[in-house]
């Protein structure tokens, strides 16, 4: 028997979201910022990943607010937004000191931002 999904999530942690992130069998429950400008699909810190992980898919150009352009490192894993079934297959980027949802996944729900209180996320 499969489980309903939820109609609605509201975190009163905003502009971030409980998200639970995986690669290979490493694994976290984290607050991730809302990144709207993030065009990739999940950020994570670059001390998240312990020295013994494969070596990343790929790397990826992203432009920095400066204009420059740095290179990070990719893997592929999951991401679950906590309350939501996870998102298997995601890439996800080591990058900067916080984790962080971008577009790729942001864009597969209605995203609220109500009121500088908090975030309604719905499928």
């Amino acid at each position: 028997m499969e489980m309903a999904q939820p109609r609605q999530i509201i975190s009163a942690d905003y502009p971030f979201l409980r998200v639970r992130v995986g690669i290979g069998g490493q694994r976290t429950e984290a607050l991730a910022l809302i990144d709207t400008g993030f065009d990739g699909a999940v950020a994570v810190p670059e001390g998240w990943l312990d020295g013994t992980r494969n070596d990343p898919e790929g790397f990826v150009p992203l432009q920095m607010a400066d204009g420059s352009i740095s290179y990070a490192p990719v893997f592929v894993g999951i991401v679950e937004i906590i309350g939501f079934p996870a998102l298997t297959g995601t890439p996800i980027t080591v990058l900067g000191v916080e984790y962080m949802l971008g577009r790729e996944v942001i864009d597969l729900y209605r995203v609220t931002l109500d009121h500088g209180t908090r975030v309604i996320v719905e499928p």
